[in-house]
């Protein structure tokens, strides 16, 4: 039975159990609120690595095309990377299909502006508005657009940053970093960008297709541990990151 305790409506964005109380009904009402708020024109969707992102994109793809948004998906994408990519595109908004640290069978919605940022209260209170009234100017048969699908999210995002970091600097320090994705968003665009920057990297739980490894919850010291056996070697307890020791464990949104 659902638990409706377990839907939780915020600034942070619409999150659940995902096909529980975050439903395929609920994310496509959600996407069609949102393309109604944004208007018509280009809607980025993107999602971490969880079992139910391929029924919610779906799910939000049909709520876009309903009111005549045109959906740019771009696959599993670190969230910044989609905030990026929002901006890039000069896309009216982006939905982000993740629910960052929260356990696996969790899922959530959210929304960017414009401008690539998360909705600001005011803006957040108007969607749920629209949401709530249920009343969405769909569209004809021939007025429904066609999805595009764009692969080029991550590597703009890369050429971006490069472009504005000293990368010659950073390269000069021949970095040995040791990072752990969790098998998250990131578990591709990291250990790309880390190499781009001439760095060796030990990629603990890189792989998309995976579940997560453990609770995505960030616990500090205790996941750090595997990371610094594997990027310092030594009988030792780890002792804090130490220059040219690089550690680094993402969330599975990508952040």
């Amino acid at each position: 039975m659902t638990n409706p305790l377990s839907l939780k409506i915020s600034l942070a964005g619409v999150r659940g159990v995902a096909g529980t109380s975050l439903t395929p009904q609920l994310v496509t009402s959600f996407a069609a609120a949102f393309g109604t708020y944004c208007g018509t024109g280009s809607i980025v969707v993107g999602t971490d690595t969880r079992p139910s992102r391929e029924m919610l994109t779906h799910a939000a793809v049909a709520g876009l095309l309903s009111v005549g948004c045109t959906p740019v998906i771009l696959g599993i994408v670190p969230l910044p990377t989609l905030q990026s990519h929002v901006r890039k595109i000069s896309a009216a908004g982006g939905i982000c299909i993740t629910a960052s640290h929260n356990p696996m069978e969790w899922n959530a919605l959210k929304f960017l502006g414009s401008d690539g940022t998360a909705l600001r209260a005011n803006q957040f209170a108007e969607l749920t508005d629209l949401y709530h009234q249920g009343l969405y100017p769909r569209v004809s048969s021939f007025r429904i657009q066609e999805c595009r699908f764009d692969d080029s999210a991550v590597a703009a995002h890369r050429e971006t940053i490069l472009t504005a970091i000293n990368e010659v600097a950073i390269r000069s320090r021949h970095f040995k970093v040791a990072i752990d994705c969790c098998n998250g968003a990131a578990c591709k665009a990291t250990p790309e960008f880390l190499k781009a920057l001439g760095c060796q990297v030990i990629e603990v739980n890189t792989d998309p297709c995976a579940p997560f490894p453990r609770n995505p919850e960030p616990a500090g010291r205790a996941h750090r541990g595997g990371l610094h056996a594997r990027a310092c070697p030594g009988p030792r307890a780890p002792p804090p990151p130490r220059a040219g020791c690089r550690q680094h464990v993402d969330e599975p949104d990508g952040r």
